[in-house]
């Protein structure tokens, strides 16, 4: 008995150079349909962690707006015209409505705190129109908060 197995382990041969090469070919096949989904996975996710951010100072903005921030002060402008207003992510984050926020982008230098804002418009009928723009040193991008323009 212990020779017949033996006898079969030696019958026992390996990969032969083909079908190592098949193997070889069928994932760099594989690989080279996953690598370039994957980065497109990785950019989609960092232009949404972009949207939340925006969605995050467009609340923190509206809730400044419901409690009369001091800060937030409408353009005086003649009653027939839109008014605007300006609130930089610092002044958001120094009064305490949204904490800090981290550029997934560039995890090292952030968002542009002065020059990353939310322009607050008050049309004439009352109602208020938010657009987000956030800069860094990778770039800019501005979200609008209404279904014309890129939807939040």
């Amino acid at each position: 008995m212990l020779k017949a197995i033996k006898k079969k382990m030696k019958d026992q041969r390996g990969l032969t150079l083909v079908e190592l090469l098949a193997v070889v070919v069928i994932l760099g096949i594989i690989s080279a349909i996953a690598v370039p989904s994957i980065g497109n996975i990785i950019e989609k996710s960092k232009e949404d962690a972009h949207k939340s951010t925006a969605i995050q100072m467009l609340n923190a903005a509206r809730l400044a707006v419901t409690n009369n921030e001091p800060e937030i002060t409408f353009s005086d402008v003649t009653e027939s015209t839109d008014k605007k207003a300006t609130v930089k992510l610092s002044t958001l984050e120094s009064k305490g409505y949204i904490e800090n926020v981290v550029n997934p982008s560039d995890k090292t230098g952030g968002y542009d705190k002065e020059t990353s804002i939310v322009v607050i418009t008050k049309s004439t009928n009352g109602k208020f129109t938010y657009s987000v723009t956030l800069k860094s040193g990778v770039g800019s991008k501005t979200y609008i908060d209404n279904k014309t323009q890129e939807q939040l």
